[in-house]
């Protein structure tokens, strides 16, 4: 899609629109991107909150490795970082920042200057 318009967000209940809720919504869901049950990142370590785990990345987010076989895995593996990246681009034409840190390798390679992702 090529839709200009700035992403607004309020929730059904809650007084309040703009900025506040809206900066809420991209924390929450920078979040959720970090939760153990999708299996994006390589566990390095985890914490426990509020009942949901999440990966602790402390050098940054790299995604997990897996196996081409596992067709249904990688599948799904495929969409989130699908929908990541259209997150990451629609935060970035609002101008808005992800409460998400990438490796240095990864993000190299997200911003193109690396052909193939690698640690060494």
């Amino acid at each position: 899609a090529s839709s200009t318009s700035l992403l607004e967000v309020y929730y059904v209940g809650e007084v309040g629109t703009g900025l506040g809720p809206t900066l809420e919504f991209y924390t929450l869901l920078s979040h959720c991107f970090q939760e153990t049950s999708h299996q994006m990142w390589r566990e390095v370590e985890t914490c426990v909150l509020d009942g949901k785990t999440y990966v602790v990345a402390p050098n940054g987010f790299y995604p997990r490795a897996v196996s081409q076989n596992e067709s249904e895995e990688l599948s799904s593996l495929c969409e989130n970082f699908t929908f990541l990246g259209r997150v990451l681009g629609k935060a970035l034409v609002d101008n808005r920042m992800l409460d998400i840190s990438f490796s240095e390798p990864f993000f190299r390679w997200l911003l193109g200057s690396q052909e193939k992702m690698g640690l060494a």
